[in-house]
């Protein structure tokens, strides 16, 4: 029954959310304009993380530093902004990739004493000479996570192979993915995915994501609960008083059948419950975000395979998560392949939301044409008016 009223509901998620509606209101800056995209980094794909250093003026960008979705080899990059996201420039690598690896995956944030810490994961391209190469380039296993930390903001890194458990409860290689967050104790928190079991086919991958904490502000790591059992891809934000919520990418990716989901504890943490569907299918992934009015943002990928139906939204919550405005469009893509919006808020309440995109501008010898990561700024009061 509870499944098939899920059904139900996404169904009507998609007849009401699959295309773009035509007066669907977009997102305005503070002179009441549409956001225009910057270019923060030519050349790179996938699955940008923000965050304003300690600072509280500095803005940091954590991205792959490849323009290919996981086919070549690569790592994660730190681009910093010391002007609210009007320029950015290249700090360091944060990894350095072993050969015939990747290092891609990632979840970043602050310790409690200003430190930068990222943790990445990615694939290995080392296929056994008795193992036909099948399944692509990079995809013969996944890597445990790395941990690194910067004490400089962002210019240089100590990196911890070990710090960090390699396998989830499930026994697979554990995959960050997301925001470090501090609970109300002072823990660090992170969420990880992975598979539940060894798959040979696309469709056949079964995910669950966790919670791990660190009581050492971020030297060592353990303590796993489940967030979503058959999630993968979670972002985790603590909105005060020991609750939390997490917006998850549920579904496999085959048929674009993706969704995110909702979730939420009450206890810092410690256990978790499955709330709601937040989107129609092929709307990921999610990204959360605490003003500093108290509300809560949400913004995501609306990677529909209709022709000029790619962009980001977001939606915003008042009342903790309990519900959510209707969309504002933040910004339009033409590319096959984008999304994973990360969004912070500047000291003067402005967000600044990152994304990446295959290609932005269809237009030849624009820098928007290609993959990039960009960002815009835009002001959350003028485009929700009334909330």
């Amino acid at each position: 029954m509870k499944a098939t009223l899920l059904a139900t509901y996404l169904c009507l998620c998609v007849l009401a959310l699959h295309a773009k509606a035509a007066d669907q209101p977009y997102a305005v800056d503070r002179d009441g304009k549409r956001p225009i995209p910057v270019v923060t980094a030519h050349d790179h794909c996938a699955w940008p993380n923000l965050k304003v250093l300690q600072d509280g003026r500095t803005l940091a960008a954590f991205i792959f530093n490849n323009a290919s979705h996981g086919s070549r080899p690569g790592d994660i990059e730190c681009w910093l902004s010391g002007d609210g996201g009007a320029t950015w420039k290249l700090a360091s690598a944060v990894t350095q990739h072993e050969p015939e690896t990747i290092r891609m995956n990632h979840a970043a944030g602050l310790a409690a004493n200003g430190d930068i810490l990222v943790l990445t994961s990615g694939w290995s391209d080392r296929w056994p000479a008795d193992v036909p190469k099948t399944r692509g380039r990079f995809r013969y296993a996944v890597l445990g996570p790395w941990l690194s930390r910067s004490p400089d903001g962002g210019l240089s890194w100590w990196v911890e192979k070990d710090a960090f458990p390699q396998n989830t409860p499930a026994g697979r290689p554990a995959v960050p993915f997301g925001d470090v967050e501090k609970a109300a104790n002072g823990d660090l928190c992170v969420s990880v995915y992975s598979t539940q079991n060894p798959w040979e086919k696309y469709e056949d991958r079964k995910f669950r994501s966790y919670l791990y904490r660190s009581r050492d502000d971020g030297k060592t790591w353990g303590e796993p609960v489940v967030i979503g059992p058959d999630s993968n891809e979670t972002n985790i934000l603590h909105v005060g008083d020991g609750r939390w919520l997490a917006c998850a990418r549920a579904g496999t990716g085959v048929e674009g059948k993706d969704y995110m989901e909702l979730f939420a504890s009450e206890d810092d943490g410690r256990s978790w419950t499955k709330r709601q569907a937040l989107t129609g299918f092929q709307r990921v992934n999610g990204h959360l975000l605490k003003l500093k009015d108290g509300r809560v943002l949400f913004c995501y990928g609306d990677r529909a395979s209709d022709p000029g139906s790619k962009g980001l939204e977001a939606t915003i919550s008042a009342d903790k998560g309990e519900t959510w405005s209707e969309p504002v469009r933040l910004i339009d893509w033409n590319g096959r392949d984008g999304g994973y919006p990360s969004s912070a808020q500047r000291a003067d309440g402005q967000i600044v939301t990152a994304y990446y995109a295959s290609a932005l501008s269809d237009q030849p010898g624009d820098s928007m044409k290609g993959y990039h990561m960009a960002v815009i700024v835009w002001d959350a009061a003028k485009s929700f008016p009334g909330l």
